[in-house]
């Protein structure tokens, strides 16, 4: 019972089911996080031989699972994608906002020390996203990934100066397309502030291949710049 509560209001609105006033926004933050913690502490206790079992498991590599599938945005795949690693079993993602591109990317970014530091992972075996669910996200979520794909002007930008002072590995065919995507999503911005079902997907889509780039050339210089490590602190 709790579990259905607790999904209704932590994913109700992304399949257009109403919730009450004092649950949205930044000024009621507190009270849907502590709604949460409660709605979260009945099914932890009542399984917690499960929990405790699981937990010790990870830990020894050895987990009675022969598969990871995480349903999430940002944080839920990068935890996915270094616990499959770690476990050595398949990984696979049902994405729930169009938000960041690293979705499709063999790193994963966690916070260590404070900061946030960019691990080696494995790529999903599989990666769904339902445009009916996409298109359904907080706002801010989807702003995050249109200002992800934005920001790759200014990384392309840092892996040219690279190449030029440094010498680092440049790839032309890359660079043109992460470029061509960016200009394509620069276009479409007020379609996407719309939440227009093309223009959601066309987002999707350009964050799934920005990940795949960095896949290519592994490195995270089509994707990464400047303006990441400054929005990483």
């Amino acid at each position: 019972v709790c579990l259905v509560i607790l999904m209704y209001f932590t994913m109700g609105h992304m399949v257009g089911l109403p919730a009450p006033h004092w649950y949205h926004g930044k000024e009621n933050a507190l009270v849907a996080a502590l709604l949460q913690f409660f709605l979260t502490l009945p099914p932890v206790y009542l399984n917690r031989v499960y929990y405790s079992r699981g937990l010790k498991a990870l830990w020894n590599k050895a987990p009675n699972m022969d598969s990871l599938i995480a349903v999430g945005s940002g944080v839920l795949n990068d935890i996915g994608k270094i616990v499959s690693n770690i476990a050595k079993v398949p990984y696979m993602i049902v994405t729930t906002a169009p938000s960041m591109d690293g979705y499709a990317s063999t790193g994963s970014a966690m916070i260590t020390g404070g900061m946030k530091v960019t691990y080696p992972a494995g790529l999903p075996r599989a990666l769904i996203a339902d445009t009916s669910v996409l298109c359904n996200a907080p706002m801010e979520m989807i702003k995050a990934g249109y200002g992800d794909i934005i920001g790759k002007y200014s990384s392309l930008n840092d892996w040219e100066l690279a190449n030029l002072i440094r010498g680092e590995h440049f790839c032309q065919v890359v660079y043109d397309i992460v470029k061509e995507t960016a200009d394509d999503i620069l276009a479409s911005a007020d379609a996407i502030a719309a939440r227009e079902d093309a223009a959601i997907e066309k987002l999707m889509r350009a964050l799934v291949l920005s990940g795949i780039t960095l896949t290519l050339v592994e490195t995270t210089r089509p994707g990464s710049g400047s303006e990441h490590h400054l929005s990483h602190f």
